[in-house]
């Protein structure tokens, strides 16, 4: 059995390194929608 905060963390943490490859991605598209136009 896991303690709550360790499982809270956990998927907190999960959460924010999705949020920054999202974060990534879209500012990388972004750039290169700018570089083509």
């Amino acid at each position: 059995f896991l303690p709550i905060g360790f499982i809270i963390r956990t998927l907190i943490a999960l959460f924010l390194a999705q949020t920054a490859e999202i974060n990534t991605y879209v500012v990388k598209h972004r750039h290169k929608n700018v570089e083509w136009n």
